[in-house]
């Protein structure tokens, strides 16, 4: 099952290094591989279905003061022209396609270039009254001329030149962002005239957190993690992580419950204006002074608590325009190496507080990992519960090849004692191959 909204498919077609994939979601997928087999490309892909709901329908109910606060395509996923997104393999066709959903409804999109920075996606939502067509036109890749002067500005004119410099290329910027996305309803639910509806819209939403690629830790050290939206979850660059904290009690207690387990007499307390303050043994410190692992829990903590408070929040929630007049929206929260910089003495409390939450049933958990202890420490916490909570994914990706991806059967690999996860990232091919021959990993 994936969740409230049953079992949910992903499919992946034509995206980066993926040329095609579908997935079964589990309420916990645990996706493994070497380096640069495609791990992060397909949460990458499902990231574009998240901004397009954030698109049509976050900014509609007001999560987002308006569509234009959402950002970019690429503050969510990397990317400096369009065509970076497409697949470059011999053959392959110039537009990607990703669906994600379930028997309740889904998203899917269809992706083409106008141009080297303008990205068309074709959105279909789905859900009880119908489907919906909506067009969103995304820009990727700001302007580089004015931060490439930057340097030479430096030389002929000083130091005391750049805040111009600065001022200027934000202005221009803003500019951009004012056109970043556009939207347009190309067809409603019913035939015949008056504005397109589609009566209780059910949509998954893929949100991507990786604390290395939203840059957090910069966020964090200064102090810019005060934005007021969203308002019922943590964004993905974490830039409202004070503000949840401030506003959601329940959200504050699991971020303070994990970080009491990896160690004593540290605190975080949320400030009215959006700030944080950090304690240790009582003593105020500066996010600086605190070390990488409990930022990086409190990072990953507050993405699924606050998306549990999210499911909530989007529970028959009303919407004004866009075609829309009610969504229901099943958080599918995204984690990208959580462990990475992280103490391996972290790992125990982190896999159990993945497998609890998974087993609440609010939100989807898909993990990318390179590590096969916490691997190993997940699927323990999740055997000794609910098998089926959990489902485990290995990548591959041959030099200059597509992404194969291989559903793993945990419980042959475990039962018949062949060897671990830790293990199985570490095989060679051969081995990999042996695997699939016995069909304790299956191509899909």
């Amino acid at each position: 099952m994936g969740g409230r909204g049953g079992a949910l498919e992903a499919r992946v077609e034509g995206f980066k290094s993926v040329g095609s994939a579908t997935l079964r979601l589990a309420p916990l997928t645990l996706i493994l591989g070497p380096p640069a087999s495609g791990k992060s490309n397909l949460l990458e892909a499902l990231e574009v279905l998240g901004f397009a709901v954030k698109t049509l329908i976050e900014a509609a109910a007001g999560e987002y003061p308006s569509q234009r606060d959402v950002g970019r395509l690429d503050d969510y996923v990397r990317a400096v022209r369009c065509s970076d997104l497409l697949s470059t393999f011999r053959g392959a066709k110039r537009s990607f396609r990703v669906a994600l959903g379930g028997p309740q409804g889904g998203i899917a999109a269809a992706g083409s270039c106008e141009s080297p920075r303008r990205l068309r996606l074709s959105v279909a939502l789905r859900g009880a009254g119908g489907e919906v067509e909506v067009e969103v036109r995304a820009l990727i890749g700001r302007s580089r001329s004015l931060r490439g002067l930057r340097g030479d500005v430096r030389e002929l004119f000083g130091e005391e030149a750049l805040p111009l410099l600065d001022f200027i290329r934000m202005f221009f910027e803003s500019k951009e962002s004012e056109e970043s996305v556009a939207v347009k309803v190309r067809r409603g639910a019913h035939e015949g005239g008056g504005a397109p509806q589609v009566s209780r819209v059910w949509a998954p939403v893929p949100r991507l957190y990786g604390f290395d690629r939203m840059n957090v830790l910069y966020t964090l050290q200064h102090n810019l993690a005060t934005a007021r939206y969203p308002e019922s979850y943590m964004e993905e660059r974490g830039r409202n992580l004070g503000f949840i904290l401030y506003s959601y009690d329940n959200v504050l207690r699991e971020v303070q419950d994990v970080i009491d387990e990896v160690v004593e007499g540290i605190e975080v307390h949320p400030l009215a204006d959006g700030g944080l303050a950090f304690f240790d043994g009582g003593r105020d410190v500066g996010p600086s002074s605190v070390s990488d692992t409990l930022l990086r829990a409190i990072y990953g903590v507050a993405a699924i608590a606050s998306n549990k408070v999210s499911a909530r929040y989007w529970e028959g929630r009303r919407l004004e325009g866009g075609g829309l007049s009610e969504a229901t929206l099943h958080p599918i929260v995204m984690l990208e190496e959580p462990e990475s910089h992280m103490h391996p003495w972290a790992f125990g409390g982190l896999a159990r507080y993945l497998v609890d939450s998974a087993s609440e049933g609010l939100v989807s958990l898909v993990v990318t990992t390179h590590s096969g202890s916490l691997a190993d420490l997940i699927v323990g916490e999740a055997l000794r519960g609910d098998p089926g909570l959990l489902g485990v994914y290995y990548f591959q990706r041959p030099p200059g090849g597509a992404t194969r991806v291989y559903r793993v059967s945990v419980d042959r690999l475990y039962a018949e004692e062949l060897m671990t996860l830790d293990e199985l990232i570490r095989q060679p091919e051969n081995v990999i191959e042996r695997l699939v021959s016995e069909d304790i990993m299956v191509r899909v």
